[in-house]
């Protein structure tokens, strides 16, 4: 069991560092597009 905890923990790791090579484009696509985002009611 401690082995797959062990080997569960690098991975998460290794994704974690994946992740963090790309936050700038996370953020951009996080950031909502403002106007288009704006639902318009007739009544």
């Amino acid at each position: 069991m401690w082995l797959a905890l062990g080997r569960a923990a690098n991975e998460l790791d290794s994704v974690g560092e994946d992740l963090n090579e790309h936050t700038g484009t996370i953020k951009q696509l996080a950031t909502p597009a403002g106007s288009a985002m704006v639902v318009r009611r007739h009544r």
